[in-house]
């Protein structure tokens, strides 16, 4: 997938218009897994693997919604839990990355958490699981995640800015307390009853107040993300809170 600023490109408009439009079809996350006690401890996992491995933030945010759908429509052993957030990570890596940066099966299999748990995947066994995880997400990877819109939110939100002499300074810490608050939000499964563009949204929106913005979600951003100050404001409290 070509990962290139797209936000600045002249489709910008209709790129955004249809990550909005997909995020209205995403499956609805029920929350009645017996496994879903241990989400945290896997959104966790990934997030280290993904660090690990050098993967991008759209790869991590990409594998755990797949995840979700997956374990909310099954009930599985911890030991497969292992092996399909592993796997869905590696699908995730194929759909967000370039080639060369894709996860290789020696990799994982040296990983520490497969060898902790005893795990070890051949190149059959590869396949015939990330099949049956494919199949149950429909063959469909074009999930619009919280990671797909902050990119373009904080353009938005240094462009707005700028008039006003904000600091590359300042850019730098409301980009990194956005990624704090993004994976706050990743870590519990209540943020899956907000779309994904109102957590980025919310997100930012909190970074802003950290690093003393004059406005959280000025009416610029309104007006460019169509997401009005009362859209994101539930999301805000609830990392917050």
């Amino acid at each position: 997938m070509d990962r290139s600023e797209w936000w600045q490109g002249e489709l910008a408009d209709d790129v955004y218009r249809v990550l909005r439009e997909k995020e209205l079809s995403l499956p609805r996350f029920c929350a009645r897994s017996p496994q879903l006690h241990l989400r945290r401890h896997f959104v966790d996992l990934l997030a280290t693997l993904s660090e690990r491995l050098q993967l991008s933030v759209a790869t991590h945010h990409l594998a755990i919604p797949m995840l979700d759908v997956f374990i909310d429509r099954h009930d599985i052993t911890i030991r497969c839990l292992y092996t399909c957030s592993i796997c869905y990570l590696i699908i995730a890596a194929k759909f967000e990355e370039m080639d060369e940066q894709v996860p290789r099966l020696d990799w994982v299999n040296r990983l520490e958490v497969m060898t902790k748990q005893g795990l070890s995947l051949s190149k059959e066994e590869l396949q015939q699981t990330e099949f049956l995880l494919l199949r149950t997400l429909d063959w469909n990877l074009c999930t619009p995640t919280a990671a797909h819109f902050v990119d373009y939110f904080l353009w938005l939100s240094r462009r707005e800015d700028a008039p006003a002499g904000g600091s590359s300074y300042r850019h730098a810490y409301t980009t990194k307390y956005t990624a704090h608050f993004l994976q706050l939000a990743l870590q519990d499964h209540v943020f899956l009853s907000f779309r994904p563009s109102v957590v980025a949204a919310a997100s930012i929106a909190l970074a802003r107040i950290e690093v003393k913005l004059p406005s959280a979600w000025t009416l610029y951003m309104q007006h460019f993300t169509g997401l009005a100050w009362e859209m994101i404001l539930p999301c805000v409290e609830q990392l917050i809170w």
